[in-house]
């Protein structure tokens, strides 16, 4: 069976589907503006980043507190002072103490270990930012860069974890991560060019000079290690790869 529109309901149709479009464009303009032309505060908006796998939990490598030798010595006056900075409070008690709703027991982080906070660099970027680490009940480490993004990790697949990102088009695009102490050094590739990280114990941090150039021109970061008959790892970024298009 088939049926006609009349004219009347043809034509609210076609000013109905004008107007969402409208609406559609609108909303996609101010979404479009807000990411890469405002710079947000660090309070109230979060860095556009994208995490490497490593930054999750995953087989292999090195378990994460046993391969930081950052949490076999005494907490030290830096190490209190950046524990009890509010930003750092908060960042901690965002990234183990609210865990997402649905989320298995065994693959929470656990609590945080008394007096475990490490200060692992500092005075980092024109941001002067921190990396900072903890271990928790369950032998994992969870860590954080100040004004920045935090999360946790089981293991290290490759020795290191890091992540990548910047707030807007007018902040430098930040590279930063942990490091196993089996990891000599850390070199990010930008546009055909190597350069070395700052390096710290077990952290690094790099931020790209030029603020013109997004994350996509970070190709891939390259990890040496202490053991010289280690080849180094070549974990690769780039793009973010476009989804596939599924057929009909």
């Amino acid at each position: 069976m088939t049926s006609r529109l009349s004219r009347s309901q043809t034509a609210w149709m076609l000013a109905s589907l004008a107007l969402g479009l409208f609406l559609a464009l609108v909303v996609w303009e101010v979404q479009g503006s807000r990411a890469a032309d405002q710079i947000p505060s660090a309070a109230t908006s979060a860095p556009v980043v994208r995490a490497a796998d490593d930054h999750v939990s995953g087989g292999g490598g090195s378990m994460a507190v046993s391969g930081m030798s950052a949490f076999s010595r005494a907490q030290s006056a830096r190490d209190v002072a950046l524990s009890g900075a509010a930003d750092v409070r908060e960042d901690v008690v965002g990234t183990i103490g609210h865990p997402p709703a649905g989320v298995p027991e065994d693959m929470l982080p656990g609590g945080e270990r008394a007096n475990s906070l490490r200060a692992l660099m500092t005075g980092l970027g024109a941001a002067d930012r921190s990396i900072w680490a903890i271990a928790t009940t369950k032998g994992r480490v969870c860590s954080g860069l100040t004004g920045f993004t935090s999360g946790c990790t089981e293991r290290f697949s490759s020795e290191i974890t890091f992540t990548v990102g910047r707030f807007t088009r007018a902040t430098p695009v930040i590279v930063w991560g942990l490091a196993t102490d089996r990891v000599a050094r850390v070199d990010v590739v930008v546009a055909g060019k190597a350069h070395a990280v700052q390096m710290g114990t077990n952290a690094f941090y790099y931020e790209l000079s030029d603020v013109a150039l997004d994350d996509d021109a970070v190709e891939r970061l390259v990890v040496h290690y202490k053991d010289a008959t280690q080849p180094p790892a070549e974990l690769p970024w780039g793009p973010t790869p476009d989804p596939p298009v599924l057929s009909d």
